[in-house]
């Protein structure tokens, strides 16, 4: 069989298939826009921007990490501006994928 997950802004769609017809789904209550707001607490920066790196750097494993680039992201400070690593954005990401992956691995 084959297992699909849609992770989407406010839910993960999982469907399962096997001999060509769906045979389970689920939808999980966690999803794109908890990544966003992991990186804007964690980072200390605003939802926009926090979208803008996830979708520019956002990365939920090292293997397919070629350098630690510096960032620059607004702070939720006024105007600041900050520099954070993409290792920072790694170490905020990576645990909320897991998070579904264990999810999806218990329903299956």
């Amino acid at each position: 069989g084959v297992a699909m997950l849609d992770i989407g802004g406010g839910t993960s769609d999982l469907a399962l298939y096997q001999n060509g017809s769906i045979r389970h789904t689920m939808v999980l209550p966690i999803a794109g826009n908890h990544f966003t707001n992991d990186l804007a607490i964690g980072l200390r920066t605003t939802i926009s921007d926090a979208l803008r790196l996830k979708h520019e750097y956002g990365l939920v494993t090292s293997e397919v990490m070629i350098a630690d680039e510096i960032l620059e992201a607004d702070s939720v400070h006024g105007g600041d501006k900050q520099f954070v690593q993409t290792s920072q954005l790694l170490r905020i990401l990576q645990p909320r994928a897991q998070e579904i992956f264990e999810l999806v691995h218990r329903e299956i």
